[in-house]
């Protein structure tokens, strides 16, 4: 007999994902509600499905019920079953939806002794509390979801794509110059701070013939004459230039400290896990998002935002650590209840006169459920992550 797959809709779409990869059933049934439609909320499940290889785009129902009506989920199903559900058995995914719709799904669908499933978010594992005899452990989930899969199911298409394995090789390739900068970043921050003055006005409309980036100061440390040397600046005891390429200058800005982030947790995840990084994404709204680095680890989504360089106080290009927390706080809210949500900075703002981090910075994090890496802590990222994740 064909399998059909009961569905509650609600801002979480993950777990109904999940649930539709593990049982693969010959047939969808999403029970909705008009706001959650109006957000495309099954759309998104539907196409991530598709993007996994798995296309029910012919192969499903949806109603719109009221999420506050116990009986107008069961009359639509009944109407619905009177011609076409014969033909199938039931899985009922109880773990979305309001508490009404759970509650209206379990009573229907126990008189037909359908297996019911739940997913004790955000663990990898789902209960069966309905029938009677069932499997007293949990079932492991054991698909995972990759970053573009995490996107699509809440509703954000990648549109930088053919960009980002692009960027990630260039990465890898500048590996060894971006730990030279991450072990010697005090030093080497007033070299950084002037090349960021004479890039950052044209970043944004970046001639094609390149900018001639001069070091403005005395060379007098060997981490100055290494990482210049790395960069391919002439030797010259007297301010020495060069022509800047695009790419290049996005590095010398603070893509840096990006591709620094990128680079450890890649190591980190070692496979088990998807990592992208400069990632724009379009909503629904056609709203762009840029996400600096962005991975998926045990089916939950991880966020860090990247913050260098620390401009003198009343410079133009001050942007304050709590512009950031806002920032990354708006993105972390469109991804439902699990997504974590880092801010590493180089910045010397986040301290107080005694050395630690300000209260109201860590207040503010725990507003936002924002976790802030410091200079020391990016240091030793792997150690501090895997506490973390």
């Amino acid at each position: 007999m064909k399998t059909c797959l009961v569905s509650l809709v609600s801002d979480q779409t993950i777990p109904n994902i999940l649930v539709a990869l593990h049982f693969k059933p010959d047939f969808l049934l999403f029970f909705s509600t008009k706001q959650m439609e109006d957000k495309g909320k099954t759309k998104a499940i539907l196409e991530t499905l598709k993007l996994r290889g798995l296309d029910y785009f012919s192969n499903h129902q949806v109603f719109q019920i009221s999420e506050n009506s116990i009986l107008d989920l069961q009359q639509k199903f009944s109407n619905w079953s009177a011609e076409a559900g014969g033909q199938y058995d039931y899985i009922v995914n109880l773990t979305c939806g309001t508490k009404l719709m759970s509650l209206s799904a379990y009573d229907l669908f126990k008189e037909y002794g359908s297996m019911m499933v739940y997913i004790p978010i955000p663990r990898n594992e789902f209960l069966i509390p309905f029938p009677k005899h069932r499997p007293k452990e949990p079932t492991l989930l054991t698909d995972r979801l990759s970053v573009e899969e995490y996107l699509l199911a809440y509703g954000f298409k990648i549109n930088n794509k053919n960009h980002i394995e692009k960027n990630k090789s260039i990465s890898r390739d500048r590996k060894q110059k971006t730990k030279l900068i991450m072990n010697n970043y005090r030093q080497l921050q007033p070299i950084l701070l002037s090349f960021f003055k004479q890039l950052q006005p044209v970043l944004n409309k970046f001639p094609k013939s390149g900018v001639v980036v001069t070091v403005d100061k005395k060379i007098d440390k060997e981490a100055e004459k290494e990482f210049l040397m790395a960069l391919g600046f002439p030797p010259s005891k007297e301010k020495p230039s060069k022509v800047v390429e695009k790419s290049e200058g996005k590095y010398l800005c603070g893509g840096w400290l990006e591709e620094y982030v990128f680079l450890i947790v890649d190591e980190l995840l070692g496979g088990k896990g998807d990592i992208q990084i400069g990632v724009e994404a379009i909503d629904n709204q056609e709203n762009k998002n840029e996400f600096d680095v962005i991975f998926t680890f045990e089916n939950t989504l991880n966020l860090i935002e990247c913050k260098s360089l620390d401009p003198e106080e009343g410079s133009e290009f001050k942007v304050g650590i709590t512009d950031f927390f806002y920032k990354l706080g708006a993105l972390r809210r469109n991804f439902g209840l699990t997504p974590k949500a880092f801010l590493a900075t180089t910045s010397k703002d986040i301290y107080d006169q005694s050395g630690l981090v300000k209260s109201h910075l860590l207040e503010r994090g725990k507003q936002f459920n924002i976790t802030l890496i410091t200079l020391d802590q990016l240091k030793d990222l792997p150690e501090f992550l895997l506490k973390q994740l």
